[in-house]
């Protein structure tokens, strides 16, 4: 099986301009581990510029991209990303361009699919434990609270979980461009930059605590991003905000907050008990190597794709 992940930008140029695209990390993960598979020829990734020079078995589009029928005999929509006007309303916007097959981060808006006649599967981001395992202690990572991420959550969201930070030692990584926006002005200024995708796992492992806050329309559907299984991997401390259906799974694994005041309260107790944090962090540890791995990940996928072809 010839298999390729379509993402819709210029992966080269948006690294040249500082962008962290986790897309474009994710699923070059996910096609390694493909391609380890038995009756997988290759897996691997394209964008707006990379085209496969022959025709794949599949093509996965895993932006809201219109299908090109003459890179794959099958074309499958993974919808993976939040959107300011839901996710349900790109997904009625996409679904007449010819999608044979749909991948869902969302529990919910699989059952909304289905429930309108259509058939697609579940499958949840995970950690590629090839690259997201508990690192060395280096004292050049060791944060009290650490985020990564770029400036696209919006103003009120990012305020909520990002200005009490200032309290603290914190690192922020990612793209917060000097604009014009109050967040860019604030958070421009304490920025580290980007940092190289090998040396993730290093803050993860060392911080004392990693914290993740979700895309609105992805709270509202109940889709959990990669982030908080790559910091569960490495043994991170995860503090994070509330992602509906998630709650059983991660309960013991993590700590949620609503920001603000919350959060404040949060930091300041568990920065003071190593031994609890400890013990959280392993928990999650566990969670993710026995459910969520991109590696298990990759051959619920596969059989789908048999399925399709």
């Amino acid at each position: 099986m010839k298999i390729g992940f379509y993402l819709k930008w210029d992966i080269d140029h948006m690294y040249q301009n500082g962008w962290i695209i986790g897309e474009a990390y994710y699923f070059r993960s996910v096609c390694n581990e493909l391609s380890k598979l038995p009756g997988v020829e290759f897996a691997r990734q394209y964008d707006l510029v990379t085209r496969p020079d022959t025709q794949l078995d599949v093509m996965i589009y895993v932006n809201d991209t219109e299908p090109i029928p003459s890179l794959a005999k099958k074309n499958i929509l993974y919808l993976q990303n939040g959107f300011g006007e839901g996710m349900d309303t790109i997904l009625e916007r996409l679904r007449p361009l010819g999608y044979d097959g749909y991948i869902f981060i969302s529990k919910k808006l699989l059952s909304l699919h289905e429930s309108q006649g259509y058939h697609g599967i579940y499958l949840p981001f995970g950690a590629d434990l090839t690259k997201f395992y508990p690192r060395e202690a280096d004292a050049s990572y060791n944060y009290d609270v650490v985020f990564i991420g770029n400036d696209i959550k919006g103003h009120g969201r990012t305020m909520r979980y990002l200005s009490p930070m200032f309290n603290y030692n914190f690192g922020l990584f990612g793209m917060w461009g000097d604009g014009d926006s109050f967040c860019q002005k604030v958070f421009s200024r304490i920025c580290k930059g980007r940092l190289d995708y090998d040396k993730v796992p290093l803050l993860y492992s060392n911080a004392k605590i990693s914290l993740n806050f979700t895309f609105p329309d992805q709270v509202n559907w109940g889709a959990m991003t990669d982030r908080p299984f790559q910091i569960m991997a490495c043994k991170g401390f995860l503090i994070s905000d509330y992602v509906p259906g998630f709650e059983d799974e991660l309960r013991g694994c993590m700590i949620v907050t609503n920001g603000g005041l919350d959060i404040i309260n949060k930091i300041d107790y568990y920065l003071s008990r190593t031994k609890e944090r400890q013990e959280i962090a392993d928990n999650g540890y566990q969670y993710v190597i026995k459910n969520a791995s991109i590696q298990s990940r990759a051959g619920k996928l596969y059989n789908y794709l048999q399925e399709l072809l």
